[in-house]
C-alpha cells in the first residue's frame, strides 16, 4: 500500500510542479499555444491509454468535462478561468490513469480504488483540508488563508475582519490590541469577526488557520483617532469684485479639504506640506459664508474654519477671470518723437516729419500669474516711405523699424474689460534706405540698433466667450547717436497706437 501511494504522490507532485510553473502569467497567452491546454490534453490521452474508461470511469468522465469547459472558456477569452479548469482536468486525468493502473492490478481481487480530484497527493490532509484545497483551486489561490481587503487607514476602534479558510478550521488573529479566535463556517469556510485595534498605531495583523498547513494571511491597518489640524486660511474675511475667490491655507499633510457654502461642496487634496488653494465660486452682490474642514486618511473630521467673502457687484466675464494667458494681433501706427535727425532730413531734403511715422502691426502674448499680475511680451513691425526732391533731383526715403518689448503688468478686471498697464524694456532695430543720386552707395543702407524703455496701457473687451477687442497705447524712448551722414541722433521711440483682436487661451 505504501509503495502504491508513494508512486502516486511522486507522479502528482511532478505534475503539480509543472502545472504551477505553467500557470504563471508569462507562460500563458490569450491566443495561440496554451501550455496548460496541451498538458490537460496529453494527460487525458494517457489516462485513456491506461483504460481509465473501464477502471476509473467516473474520474475520467469528470476530467473530460473539465477539459471541454476549459476549451469553451478559452474561446470566450476567459483565460484565467480556462487555466483553472485545465489544471484540474490534468490533475484528475493523472489520478484516473494511476487509479486505472492500480485497479487493473487488483481486478482479480475485486478491490477498486476511488481517488477523486487528486486525493493521492493529499494523503496527509484531512477531508476538510482537501475540500478547502478544491475551493482555493477554483478561485485561483493555493495554500494560504484568504483575507478580504481591509482599509489601510481607519479611525474605528474596532475593525471587522472577514475571509475564508478550511471549513471548520479554528481562526486565530493576532497583532491587534487583543488576540481574537473564531471558527470558519463548516460548509463554506468563510469567517467574519471583529477585532479591537491598538489606538494611533500600525496594527500588523496575521490570520492563522490552526491545525492546518495553510500559510497565514497578513494585513496592515493604521488606526488613527487624532483629528487633523483646523485649516488655517491666513485671513477669514475679504471683499472682491470677482466671481471666484482663491482661498489659500494649510492643515495636516495627506488630508482632504472640504469647502462648503451656497455653491455646494468642493473637495481638494492638500500638498506634501499640507497646503491648499481652493477656487470657490461666489454668489454676486452677496455675503458668501464658506465653511472649511479637513478630513484625514483615516476619516477623522477636524474642527472647521470659517471664511466670509463679500462680492461687491457684477463680476468680470468668466473667460477673463479664469484664462491665464492670451495672444493678440493688431494693426498699429507709430508716431516717432521729434529728433535732430528728423529735423535734419526735413531741412536737407524737405521730407515732412509726419510722412516718416511707420505703419505696421503688433503680435502680443500675455501670461497672467493671478487675477492682478502678468507679463506681456510683444513684437512689432513698422514701415515708412516718402518721396522727396532736393537740388532738382528726386529720391525715395524708406525706413523699417522692428521692436521687441517685455512688460510686467497690473490687471484690473471690470465686467468684460481687462485693463492692464505697466513699464517695459526692449530693443529696437531700424533700417534706412535712400534712393538719391547725391548719396554714395555706402550711405544708402544704414542699420540702427538700440535699447528702449517704455510704458504701456491696454484694454481688452470680451465680446464672445474667448475673443476680445484689444487696444494698446505705448510710449517708448530709445535714441541712436550718429545714425546718418548728417551726424544727427535718431530717436526710434515714440507713441504706438494699435487696435486689434486678442484670444484668451
Amino acid at each position: 500500500m505504501n509503495r502504491r501511494y508513494t508512486h502516486t504522490v511522486c507522479a502528482a507532485a511532478v505534475l503539480g510542479a509543472l502545472l504551477s510553473v505553467s500557470s504563471c502569467g508569462w507562460f500563458t497567452t490569450k491566443t495561440g499555444h496554451n501550455p496548460l491546454l496541451s498538458i490537460a490534453r496529453e494527460s487525458y490521452k494517457q489516462a485513456l491509454s491506461a483504460d481509465a474508461k473501464h477502471y476509473a470511469s467516473s474520474e475520467i468522465a469528470d476530467a473530460h468535462k473539465l477539459l471541454v469547459n476549459g476549451e469553451k472558456k478559452l474561446q470566450e477569452n476567459k483565460v484565467n478561468e480556462a487555466n483553472v479548469l485545465f489544471k484540474l482536468s490534468a490533475q484528475l486525468s493523472a489520478e484516473a490513469k494511476d487509479l486505472a493502473e492500480q485497479n487493473a492490478k487488483f481486478a482479480k481481487e475485486k478491490h477498486k480504488f476511488t481517488m477523486k480530484f487528486a486525493r493521492a497527493k493529499t494523503k496527509s490532509m484531512t477531508s476538510q483540508e482537501w475540500k478547502y484545497e478544491k475551493l482555493l483551486s477554483l478561485r485561483g489561490v493555493i495554500g494560504h488563508v484568504v483575507l478580504n481587503p481591509l482599509d489601510e487607514y481607519t479611525n474605528k476602534p474596532v475593525e471587522s475582519v472577514s475571509g475564508y479558510s478550511i471549513p471548520g478550521s479554528i481562526i486565530w488573529i493576532n497583532g491587534a490590541e487583543a488576540d481574537v479566535w473564531t471558527i470558519a463556517n463548516p460548509q463554506t469556510g468563510s469567517f467574519e469577526t471583529s477585532i479591537p485595534l491598538s489606538p494611533n498605531k500600525l496594527n500588523q495583523l496575521r490570520v492563522y488557520a490552526l491545525n492546518t498547513t495553510l500559510d497565514p494571511a497578513v494585513a496592515n491597518v493604521f488606526q488613527d483617532s487624532t483629528l487633523p489640524a483646523r485649516p488655517h486660511t491666513y485671513r477669514n474675511f475679504s471683499v472682491t469684485g470677482y466671481s471666484l475667490q482663491s482661498i489659500t491655507g494649510s492643515t495636516s499633510r495627506a488630508a482632504k479639504v472640504n469647502f462648503r457654502g451656497n455653491f455646494g461642496e468642493i473637495v481638494q487634496k492638500t500638498g506634501a506640506r499640507g497646503t491648499f488653494d481652493g477656487k470657490i465660486p461666489l454668489k454676486t452682490e452677496a455675503v458668501n459664508e464658506i465653511t472649511i474642514t479637513a478630513v484625514d486618511r483615516a476619516g477623522n473630521v477636524g474642527w472647521p474654519s470659517h471664511y466670509v467673502v463679500y462680492q461687491v457687484g457684477s463680476p468680470p466675464a468668466l473667460a477673463l477671470e479664469e484664462s491665464n494667458q492670451y495672444i493678440g494681433i493688431m494693426p498699429a501706427y507709430q508716431f516717432l518723437f521729434n529728433s535732430t535727425y528728423l529735423t535734419a532730413l526735413a531741412s536737407a531734403y524737405r521730407i515732412s516729419r509726419m510722412s516718416l511715422n511707420p505703419y505696421g502691426g503688433f503680435i502680443d502674448y500675455t501670461r497672467k500669474f493671478s487675477h492682478a499680475f502678468g507679463v506681456d511680451a510683444s513684437g512689432g513691425l513698422g514701415f515708412a516711405e516718402s518721396d522727396f526732391v532736393a537740388g532738382g533731383l528726386s529720391g525715395t526715403y524708406k525706413m523699417m523699424v522692428l521692436s521687441a518689448l517685455i512688460t510686467p503688468e497690473y490687471h484690473i478686471l471690470i465686467h468684460k474689460f481687462d485693463i492692464h498697464f505697466g513699464p517695459g524694456v526692449g530693443v529696437y532695430y531700424g533700417t534706412r534706405n535712400i534712393t538719391y543720386a547725391g548719396i554714395s552707395p555706402s550711405e544708402k543702407n544704414v542699420g540702427f540698433l538700440t535699447y528702449d524703455v517704455a510704458a504701456q496701457f491696454g484694454v481688452n473687451y470680451l465680446f464672445t466667450s474667448n475673443l476680445s477687442l484689444s487696444g494698446l497705447l505705448r510710449v517708448s524712448w530709445g535714441e541712436v547717436n550718429d545714425a546718418s551722414k548728417l551726424g544727427a541722433p535718431l530717436n526710434l521711440g515714440g507713441v504706438y497706437i494699435g487696435v486689434g483682436l486678442a484670444y484668451y487661451l
